[in-house]
């Protein structure tokens, strides 16, 4: 019988690949299905960035961008000036500074878990949304 010695590695180098992060490093505009790569960094600056679906996790680098996030597991912000606007999530990281953060509701129906550290940032839910038929 001949040994494999070699395919446990190459099994654990394929399954690292599917792990890698999706970058944007320059990308001004984009709009990205999260189910087809579900774990996002947003290294660029100055951008207007939609994900749907929902996403692992998205890690946000980079500075004064404009963000949507369908729904994701956690969502980091890294950067400063971004204004996030999420779906859905269970983890909001904000490490950054002057960045606003609004979400709807957690992924799971649990509590969401937020922490911020940096200065002047916010986080708030967003304001629920009239109901059909009631008048304003």
């Amino acid at each position: 019988m001949k040994s494999l010695g070699l395919a446990p590695a190459a099994l654990l180098l394929l399954a690292a690949c599917g792990e890698q992060d999706k970058s944007y490093t320059g990308e001004t505009t984009a709009t990205h299905d999260c189910s087809k790569e579900p774990l996002l960094a947003i290294n660029t600056s100055s951008g207007m960035l939609t994900f749907t679906s929902t996403s692992e996790r998205i890690t946000i680098n980079g500075d004064g961008n404009n963000v949507k996030i369908e729904a994701a597991s956690a969502v980091a912000i890294n950067g400063a000036k971004n204004a996030v606007e999420i779906g859905a999530t269970d983890k909001i990281n904000v490490a950054g500074s002057s960045n606003t953060v609004h979400y709807q509701k957690s992924l799971s129906g649990g509590l969401l878990a937020i922490s911020t550290r940096g200065e002047k940032n916010t986080v708030s839910p967003l304001p629920p949304l009239p109901s059909l038929g009631s008048s304003q």
